[in-house]
């Protein structure tokens, strides 16, 4: 038996309005519990390689990434305390890592274990960052320092722009019964760089560190350079071979 034009109108507006109805309630239910996809929603989706990290998230998966080195750690005793200064090499020429830790410990001649300290270090791509610590123990006689900065621990980031490292210029050492290490940072970029750190490095014809220290520029403007000056209270203990002065920035 065959409907007639005005229920058949009806089935259509009833059909229609639940059509309707159907889309604005699906269209809801998406809006409530469909998320899209981040790079840090703890799960592996879009084009990542591992949970929120390679493809088009800024996160490089660990596994992409080389360790950083650790190519020397020294102790140096200083007027009764002892600092620290180890050389950590970034051999990934695209990966960076913002606030990455690490931790010093010490050791007496006996190899008992004097203090363990951590920290966090910038690493740039592809660049040897000095870590220099001050008065990490004091009063005790230190034979060994290990540094070591864990990989499993480190977020590396994808290196999104070139960063800016200022330039050294005029480095000299004067020794002595005060030895004086100098030079000048320049800011050759438009823009101005700001808690600039500098470590100066002093070795020994063998290649063993006699001293280092630290200083910072709170500011250094666009196209300018400042005189930095290292100095020591005791005379090293042997004579130097070479020097460097190294700059450190944060990374953005």
């Amino acid at each position: 038996m065959t409907l007639d034009w005005a229920k058949r109108m009806r089935l259509m507006i009833v059909g229609g309005i639940g059509a309707l109805v159907f889309l604005l309630v699906a269209g809801v239910a998406i809006a409530i519990f469909y998320k899209v996809p981040t790079c840090t929603d703890q799960k592996q989706n879009q084009d990542e390689e591992g949970i929120d990290c390679g493809g088009s998230c800024l996160r490089i998966c660990t596994v992409q990434v080389a360790s950083p080195v650790v190519l020397f750690a020294r102790p140096l005793s200083v007027s009764g305390r002892t600092d620290v200064i180890a050389y950590v090499q970034n051999p990934n020429k695209n990966a960076q890592a913002k606030n990455a830790p690490y931790s010093i410990e010490l050791y007496g001649a006996d190899a008992a274990l004097i203090t363990r300290v951590s920290g966090t270090v910038d690493i740039p791509a592809g660049e040897t960052v000095p870590l220099f610590v001050r008065a990490v123990t004091k009063g005790s006689v230190v034979a060994r320092a290990f540094v070591t900065v864990p990989r499993d621990t480190i977020v590396w980031n994808k290196m999104e722009a070139k960063y800016v490292m200022p330039e050294v210029r005029d480095a000299s050492l004067s020794e002595g019964n005060g030895p004086r290490l100098s030079a000048v940072l320049a800011n050759n970029s438009f823009d101005p760089l700001l808690e600039v750190r500098a470590v100066g490095v002093v070795f020994d014809a063998e290649g063993n560190v006699l001293a280092a220290s630290e200083t910072l520029v709170p500011a250094l403007k666009a196209q300018s350079s400042t005189p930095i000056t290292f100095t020591w209270n005791e005379p090293f203990t042997s004579p130097s071979a070479r020097f460097e002065v190294v700059p450190v920035i944060r990374l953005p």
